[in-house]
């Protein structure tokens, strides 16, 4: 077991060996819990595109609807206890299947979609997004501090942050 400590990318303070996965070292912020990819082992950017072109991120697999239930049932829920007013939706981190738009829109909602890698590449205006879904990517954020940063700054007023990551406490 590795027994390194290096900076944790969101509050700063060290952050020790969690666990390996799939061939990379994770480590965990002793202060704030974060859980980053040891940085000698993040992946490129053309890394990551290659590893998501081997995702089966299909709307239309009945498994991947399943693991998105959670999240997806939860926004519905969420939307439908809303007021009529329009409803700003965004799935941060889309992917290339956009599986959470398709998913919404068979109840009736129009969802944005976001992916630095898969497009469309601009992000709305601050301070417009009501709801903001993001499914498989917070823990893959090169740069947390700013990218959660960014993701706070989208949401309105009354706007809401659904995450869904897998990460947990191995133990």
């Amino acid at each position: 077991m590795p027994s390194h400590q290096s900076p944790c990318r969101l509050c700063g303070h060290s952050a020790i060996f969690f666990v390996t996965r799939k061939e990379r070292q994770y480590e965990r912020c002793i202060r704030c819990g974060f859980i980053q990819v040891s940085l000698s082992d993040l992946p490129t950017h053309q890394e990551e595109h290659q590893e998501y072109l081997l995702h089966e991120n299909n709307p239309n697999q009945l498994g991947y609807r399943r693991f998105l239930s959670p999240i997806t049932n939860l926004a519905i829920k969420w939307l439908q206890s809303q007021s009529p007013d329009p409803i700003r939706i965004l799935d941060f981190g889309a992917g290339s299947g956009q599986a959470v738009a398709v998913i919404l829109s068979e109840s009736g909602w129009c969802v944005d979609n976001y992916d630095p890698i898969f497009g469309p590449p601009e992000l709305p205006p601050k301070k417009t997004v009501d709801l903001l879904i993001c499914t498989e990517v917070v823990e893959h954020f090169h740069h947390p501090k700013n990218d959660w940063a960014i993701i706070f700054e989208l949401l309105s007023n009354r706007g809401l942050a659904l995450i869904m990551t897998e990460w947990s406490d191995p133990h």
